[in-house]
């Protein structure tokens, strides 16, 4: 399964991109050549001790996107016994997120309406750090929602509370709270790590969040989207019940060393050292009832989502994105069409 991300235009933003045959760039729009491209400006500039051929300090607008593979191949890393052009591999979409400004009717439409399933709320109010201003904020709360056994494949918090997040920082005209890769191992999520902060990739943090129980590493893409790669998220179970927050105490604000214990483990020490309920999470109610056949099975609603994606971002440079995604994340891009002269 390949997993893959489309850049579009800001151009085209009220306009639906399904063209039906790719139209090469530059054909039709009176464009030429190929723009360059700064390896470091855009994350992929390999360490900054790198020197390029010629022995001179590598230039930061001279590059070509053919500069950028071959910086690209230059290192290979062994992931689980498997060479690659970085140190971890993405497996697959993990989850999304908005920042609504309304966060009632966002629930009235992705819960009520689609029907993800609520994991988890965090009221941010209460949580260390946030500002008094936050307290004046009409519904300060964050949700987790699900459509399957990963604790959350949807987020949605309140923007007017995400502004104030210390820890981080969203442009006024990003709305997109996360996208999520998950890669394969806990220490795919550690080299990434390390991978990122060499190539001076702005970093937001790393670590394990609560709720959830995913480890991380949280970094920006050139437009100020949040793009998380991580391992390990909590399964939710045939009785819908979360992890209780007394198991939260194994929750990362940091690089966590490696080995860490097996989730099992956790559950083990937190049942039999630490006394802990660990049937005392939160569990969602549904609150219409089961009364459409969806071919032979009884349902809320006459659908079932069953996967998320693709997901397609507007984007000020398209060329920064796609240098980003491809060279830097490891995408692999499938088509490129135009709209309006503006390459998507």
């Amino acid at each position: 399964m390949r997993s893959h991300v489309k850049t579009e235009a800001r151009k085209a933003r009220h306009h639906a991109l399904s063209p039906s045959h790719s139209v090469p760039h530059g054909a039709q729009c009176g464009i030429q050549g190929t723009q360059s491209l700064s390896l470091r400006s855009y994350g992929i500039l390999q360490p900054s001790k790198t020197r390029s051929r010629h022995g001179g300090e590598a230039r930061r607008n001279s590059e070509t996107m053919e500069d950028i593979a071959m910086a690209i191949a230059a290192q290979q890393y062994n992931v689980g016994g498997i060479l690659l052009p970085r140190p971890f591999k993405v497996r697959r979409l993990g989850h999304f997120g908005f920042n609504v400004v309304n966060v009632a009717e966002g629930m009235t439409f992705y819960n009520g309406l689609l029907g993800f399933k609520v994991s988890d709320e965090i009221d941010f109010s209460t949580r260390p750090g946030m500002p008094e201003a936050v307290q004046a904020i009409k519904d300060p709360r964050g949700f987790f929602m699900r459509h399957g056994t990963d604790h959350h494949s949807f987020v949605l918090f309140n923007k007017h509370v995400m502004d104030f997040r210390a820890d981080r920082k969203f442009r006024s005209n990003v709305t997109i709270n996360q996208i999520t890769w998950q890669v394969g191992s806990l220490r795919e999520v550690v080299d990434a790590f390390h991978y990122f902060q060499e190539r001076d990739v702005p970093i937001q943090r790393v670590g394990r969040d609560m709720p959830g129980s995913n480890w991380h590493c949280y970094v920006y893409d050139p437009d100020g989207h949040t793009n998380e790669f991580y391992y390990g998220i909590e399964q939710v179970g045939w009785n819908d019940i979360s992890k209780p927050r007394d198991i939260y105490y194994r929750g990362f604000r940091e690089e966590p060393p490696l080995p860490q214990m097996s989730e099992n483990a956790e559950v083990v020490e937190a049942l039999h050292d630490k006394g802990v309920d660990i049937f005392g999470g939160y569990r969602y109610e549904e609150k219409l009832p089961a009364a459409y056949d969806v071919e032979g099975v009884l349902l809320p609603r006459p659908f079932k989502i069953t996967k998320i994606g693709p997901v397609h971002l507007f984007v000020d440079d398209v060329d920064a994105a796609e240098a980003f995604y491809t060279n830097a994340v490891g995408f692999v891009k499938t088509e490129e069409s135009a709209y309006q002269c503006a390459r998507c």
